[in-house]
């Protein structure tokens, strides 16, 4: 066998995939230092099993994969294969070439093939064992471990010899006999610990055996008995819940009557309750129609206080226009005084007038007789001068008169025409004024008829809302009721449920004491859950079971056991968790029912437990079958052969063996589970009814807030009701009294208009007769200068007559004088009187418009005092509705005073018939419980017939006529006796029987593997100690014949000199350690420690050749372990390879020239780029460079 080929990627420097062939020979694998050629030695050392990085000059495995360089990334796995040419079959294996891979990835996975097959490291080893080609042989030798052999123990140098002498297989089948040894020992001790137990069990077991076949023997007396026993108490039961069942109905009849009563007397206090809601109603619309009559009284008193003022004013007006009428009478009184004043006077002028004309005529007389002298021409003519005169002066007094008035009259009419103009403005002011205001009385209209509208709803509303909170009142109070009623059932069951009513004695004791017992879980009732349409099936499967209690383990099963005893509390029974098992209805059985008509379920199945009691469920209820009818369930049972227990949902049993029990009691009691269901249906329907009382309260809440927002709206709206009314009525009086200074100003502007109109025509009057005067006044100043011009002529020189007629002219001339300005004097007083009587015309038209005036202020008067008068009586009868209202509402307070008297009294009286009723109730329940009790007592006779005997209660009666004989009167006694001496027997384990066969053939099969893993030991032992024989025998003779062979090789390699092995224990062969002894030519012989550097390498060469020469092996690596040698020794090296080369193939990593020379090949290894290994090959025959 040799190596034919070397393939390696991704291992250390190697990058790209490489493959070196090799031939039989000498191959020297040749390069530069760091030019990766020793990682050709650690890969085939790691190919070979190598798991310490260390040697392969690394810190962890990972850095045997190829970790990239600048130009090159880094590889993931590192993949060596070394393929073995196996034609002579040196390796124990049916191949002629074997490839050894090994592979190794980042991530940590390593894998070892064997010709691409997976396997272990322990394959290749196993494979390589014994055939000098370990990872630890000296086939592998690099100038590390030249050195190692050098500075090793010599303990640890005895390896090499080892695998020189071929012991390798021999120790490791040591080591797998050591290893089985330890492991059969290891056996051995927990076989004599588990026998050693058994031992122990197998004594008290033997006695448990005893004691339950004893307990057989006395069971079956006992069931006799006992079922004897069962059957005569299940008679007497049923008698004695007959005669309770009597008393129960006399107690039922009791409980109705006082619930009659209760009835009754709940229906008064409801009455009174209902009379006092009505009542209270009755209260809120009193005081409803009090607000009301409180509004309107005061929406009156406003309209009275509204009417008085304006009364108040009409009559401040009718005393002003009173006034103002007075201040016009005095006026025209002084104006009649003023207007006869001047009438006199014009009377007095009138009369000097006629004096002075009297006089005027005398001196006219005397002038005409003085002139009647002259000639008669003259005297005309100056009589027509005088009397033109006369004329002139005349004209020209009425001309100044007449200018005058129209002056004063011109002066008089702006003043007039101004007062019209200002009364006008007034008017028109008083006209806007009122439109204003009859504007606002529109607007005023409108809002009050809103108002009102928005208050005849808001009132609407309010009586709408009155009316729903009585109906929610009702609601309300009848929902309370009910409520109370109903969370007095709930309080009674769960009174029965706290008090475990209709339990045994013993069970209510315990459930009593759960808090102090511990390891009390609940019982069974309290523990499932079932539907209500199988409360009655599952009642009647469980029976008695009902009541049994689930407690942890034997242990609280015992104690509460001892709390009973001790206090003589009564029985009950328990179930321990720790030995519950569960019972099932075969699959065989199951199959042949499941699917026909009725079959609803097995009963643990139909029920809610929590997943830790579903075991007890099913102990109790899995063997259990449901059915839908009798009819039905009888179908099933013969199906199953009568096998299989089956309940209806009518709660008939049909037993297995054919029995059949059914019917029903006068009485149905509910069951304890039905209760539970009860409970939970009344939590469920009280929380209705408190949900719905909440929520009745919140509506009457909200609907009350509603009222209150209502009435608070009402409020509002009737005040602004009041507000708008008195704004309307204040209106009102501004247009009235705009209306009567409307009135007023008309009239006045009317006696202006008259008078401008009377002096607009007098000013044209009097214009018409200045212009007259005026017209006349010239012709007779033309008449005068005419004929005073004549008269000149006429003169002649009349010396005295004409002074005399001169002094006669002069006295009748100022006469006419005196006398026109008398005339204009009178005239003027005729002008004042006429003004005086126009002004007197006005007082008297002011004085009739003021007396007009006056009789709207009174007629005003008169209205408003009846509408105040009026406004008065409704006050009046207002405050009579109110007293009414007051002595209703004290009426009412004092019938509500009686009313809750009455009440207290009704409910006095109601609290001592429901104190009765509980009483009652409290007997009801315990006669209930009484027939529970018996009723429990014959279910569970008649459970324990069937769960301890399997037997129902004809099938026990058959038994008893069919089996037992001679009854003793002391039947209870004797079971009781039967029972002691079951008692006394102690804890019985009927498993024993079957557990001593069980653990007597476990005990002789353990004693058997006992015998013969000592005889295996013996045996194992035996074979150490011929492999240790074995070892030591090939040990020495191969150590002589290596220790010959170094003595030779070492005085060849050395051209003399001697040298040897020594054994450091010569004694103990297997454990001795190995001496190198060498003496170099010219020295003395010494230890290799002190030998030079080369001179240990040529010793350690030298004893790898004899190795060699004794345990040739199939190929040999060699890396640098010439380095130390001088070029001699080299040459001498090469040369002694070379003799071996015919039956060793060698494998040189070198760089020594005269190693190179001695080879037939060479390998050269080079780094063209950095850190990346490549490979050259030369042969040194052809010298051809590949």
């Amino acid at each position: 066998m040799y190596l034919s080929r070397v393939e390696m990627t991704g291992f250390k420097s190697f990058a790209d995939k490489t493959i070196i062939e090799f031939d039989q020979g000498l191959t020297a694998v040749v390069g530069p230092n760091g030019s990766g050629k020793s990682n050709f030695t650690e890969a085939v050392r790691w190919v070979l099993g190598e798991q310490s990085i260390k040697s392969l000059r690394g810190n962890r495995m990972e850095d045997v994969i190829f970790n990239g360089t600048a130009d090159r990334k880094p590889v993931n796995i590192a993949k060596v294969t070394v393929v073995l040419n196996n034609e002579d079959r040196y390796l124990d294996y049916d191949f002629s070439e074997i490839s050894l891979t090994r592979s190794y990835n980042r991530n940590g996975d390593s894998f070892y093939y064997i010709n691409q097959e997976r396997v272990r490291l322990k394959d290749i080893v196993d494979l390589l064992l014994d055939s000098g080609l370990g990872k630890n042989s000296f086939s592998i030798i690099s100038q590390g471990q030249v050195e190692q052999i050098f500075l090793s123990k010599p303990e640890e140098r005895r390896v090499i010899f080892e695998e020189a002498a071929g012991v390798q297989k021999y120790q490791y089948r040591k080591q797998e006999a050591e290893r089985k040894l330890v492991k059969s020992e290891d056996n051995l001790s927990r076989l004599k610990d588990i026998i050693h137990e058994i031992e122990q069990q197998l004594v008290p077991l033997e006695s448990q055996r005893k004691n339950a076949l004893k307990y057989l023997a006395t069971a079956e007396q006992l069931k006799q008995w006992e079922v004897t026993l069962l059957t005569q108490q299940i008679e007497q039961s049923e008698q004695r819940s007959e005669e309770l069942t009597k008393r129960l109905v006399e107690i039922q009849h009791e409980i109705d009557n006082h619930s009659q009563k209760d009835e009754s007397l709940l229906s008064s206090i409801q009455g009174i309750k209902q009379q006092m809601n009505e009542d209270e109603t009755a209260v809120d619309a009193i005081n409803l129609t009090q607000r009301r009559h409180w509004q309107e009284m005061e929406q009156y008193r406003s309209d009275e206080r509204l009417l008085q003022r304006d009364l108040s004013y009409s009559i401040e007006q009718l005393e002003l226009n009173l006034s103002s009428v007075q201040q016009n009478q005095t006026n025209l009184e002084v104006l009649a005084e003023q207007l006869k004043e001047a009438k006199a006077e014009k009377e007095t002028k009138q009369q000097q007038c006629q004096e002075v004309q009297a006089q005027l005529d005398q001196v006219t007389e005397r002038l005409e007789q003085f002139q009647s002298l002259s000639q008669h021409q003259s005297e005309d003519i100056r009589e027509e001068i005088l009397a033109l005169f006369q004329d002139q002066a005349q004209a020209k007094n009425i001309v100044n008169q007449n200018q005058l008035t129209i002056e004063r009259l011109t002066q008089r009419l702006p003043q007039v025409i101004d007062q019209i103009d200002a009364i006008q403005l007034e008017i028109d002011k008083i006209n806007s004024q009122k439109k204003d205001y009859e504007s606002d009385a529109k607007r005023i209209e409108q809002q009050q008829s809103e108002i009102q509208s928005n208050q005849t709803d808001i009132d609407q509303q309010v009586t709408k809302l009155h009316w729903q909170q009585e109906q929610l009142t009702k609601q309300l109070q009848e929902a309370e009721n009910l409520r109370y009623r109903k969370e007095q059932q709930y309080q009674h069951a769960l009174d029965q449920q706290h008090n475990y009513a209709g339990y045994y004695g013993g069970v209510r004791a315990v459930m009593n004491e759960r808090h102090v017992l511990t390891g009390i879980e609940g019982t069974v009732a309290d523990l499932i859950r079932v539907a209500e349409q199988f409360d009655l099936a599952i009642s009647t499967a469980l029976g008695s079971s009902m009541q049994s209690i689930v407690v942890q383990d034997n242990r609280a099963a015992r104690k509460a056991i001892q709390y009973l005893t001790q206090q003589k509390a009564g029985r009950a029974t328990f179930l321990p968790r720790t030995n519950i098992k569960p019972k099932y209805v075969s699959k065989s059985h199951l199959a042949q029912i499941e699917n026909q008509p009725g079959y609803i379920g097995i009963a643990s199945e139909l029920i809610h437990v929590e997943p830790a009691n579903r075991i007890i469920a099913e102990h109790l209820l899995g063997g259990t079958v449901i059915a839908n009818s009798l009819k039905e369930a009888q179908k099933l049972a013969q199906s199953t052969r009568h096998q299989v227990k089956i309940v209806t949902l009518d709660g008939d049993v049909l037993m297995p063996g054919g029995s059949v029990t059914g019917g029903k009691s006068q009485r149905q009691s509910e069951s304890m589970l039905s209760r539970q269901n009860q409970i939970d249906k009344l939590a469920k329907e009280l929380a209705g009814l408190e949900e719905n009382v909440v929520k009745l309260n919140q509506q009457k809440h909200t609907l009350s807030k509603k009222y209150q927002q209502s009435m608070t709206q009402q409020s509002e709206y009737q005040l602004k009701n009041r507000q708008i009314v008195e704004q309307s009525n204040e209106v009102h009086r501004l247009i009235k009294e705009q209306e009567t200074m409307l009135l007023q100003k008309q009239n006045q502007l009317a006696i202006q208009q008259d008078l401008r109109q009377d002096i607009e025509e007098e000013l044209v009057t009097y214009q018409e007769e200045v212009t007259k005067a005026q017209g006349q006044l010239e012709q007779v100043e033309q008449t005068l200068e005419s004929q005073q011009a004549l008269l000149k002529q006429l003169q002649f020189d009349e010396g005295e007559k004409q002074a005399h007629l001169k002094q006669l002219n002069q006295q009748s001339q100022s006469l006419h004088t005196k006398l026109a300005v008398l005339e204009v004097e009178v005239k003027q007083l005729v002008e004042r009187i006429k003004t005086m009587q126009l002004q007197q015309a006005e007082g008297h038209a002011n004085k009739e418009a003021s007396v007009k005036q006056q009789q709207v202020h009174r007629n005003q008067q008169s209205d408003y005092a009846e509408q105040i008068e009026q406004l008065q009586t409704k006050i009046q009868q207002l405050d009579a509705l109110l007293k009414e209202d007051e002595q209703q509402l004290e009426k009412y307070k004092q019938q509500k005073v009686d009313q809750q008297a009455q009440l207290e009294t009704l409910e006095v009286e109601r609290e001592e018939v429901v104190k009765i009723q509980q009483k009652m109730f409290q007997k009801q329940v315990q006669v209930e419980t009484q027939i529970e009790q018996h009723q429990t007592t014959i279910d569970q006779h008649l459970n324990h017939l069937n769960e301890e005997y399997q037997l129902t209660y004809e099938m026990a009666k058959e038994l008893i006529e069919e089996q037992v004989v001679n009854i003793p009167e002391d039947l209870s006694d004797q079971v009781k006796r039967l029972r002691q001496q079951i008692h006394r027997l102690g804890p019985i384990n009927l498993q024993a029987i079957d557990d001593w066969d069980e653990l007597s053939a476990r005990y002789n099969n353990l004693t058997h593997q006992r015998d013969d893993l000592l005889m295996a030991m013996e045996q194992l032992t035996q074979t150490m100690q011929e492999m240790d024989h074995e070892v030591v025998t090939r040990f020495a003779q191969s150590f002589e014949e290596i220790d010959r062979q170094f003595q030779k090789t070492f005085q060849k390699l050395f051209a003399g000199g001697h040298a040897s092995l020594q054994l450091t224990q010569p004694d103990d062969l297997l454990t001795t350690g190995v001496d190198i002894i060498a003496q170099p030519p010219g020295k003395k012989k010494q230890s290799l420690a002190l030998l030079s550097g080369g001179e240990r390498a040529l010793t350690a060469i030298a004893l790898l050749f004899a190795i060699l020469e004794v345990k040739p092996v199939p190929f040999v690596i060699l890396d640098e372990v010439e380095a130390a040698l001088d070029d001699a020794n080299v040459v001498r090296y090469g040369s002694y390879i070379r003799e071996f080369t015919h039956d060793t193939q060698f494998i040189v990593v070198t760089h020594r020239q005269g190693t190179m020379e001695s080879a037939d090949r060479l390998y050269g290894v080079t780094m063209e780029k950095s850190g990346v290994s490549k490979l050259a090959t030369v042969t040194l025959d052809h010298r051809d460079s590949e």
